[in-house]
């Protein structure tokens, strides 16, 4: 598997700070401009669905899963991502169960 050039909790960080410019923007553009959230969320590309939900912290809920994975990754250095999946269902710990129902 190939070193990423930047780490887990950096990549999660720049992904929250892009939401959160988005959400910004459009936050602007309702209450700034008196555009409806309909048309400002299309004009930022982003779906009033993702801008009326609240926001999940994804290492927290994928915690389980990202230590399953890094307990195996840790012995077999050149497992691709199926055969790690592959071997965790194997173990007795099917997937479903690894990841927690949000």
């Amino acid at each position: 598997m190939r070193k990423s050039k930047f780490s887990e909790s950096q990549i999660v960080a720049i992904l929250k700070e892009a939401e959160a410019g988005i959400r910004e923007a459009i936050g602007i553009m309702t209450e700034g401009h008196g555009v409806p959230v309909t048309r400002a969320c299309g004009a930022a590309r982003l779906s009033r669905a993702a801008y009326y939900r609240t926001g999940v912290d994804r290492a927290v809920r994928d915690r389980p899963v990202i230590e399953a994975l890094n307990e195996i990754v840790a012995v077999e250095l050149r497992w691709g991502f199926w055969k790690c999946y592959d071997r965790l269902r194997q173990i007795g710990r099917p997937w479903k169960e690894v990841v927690p129902s949000v």
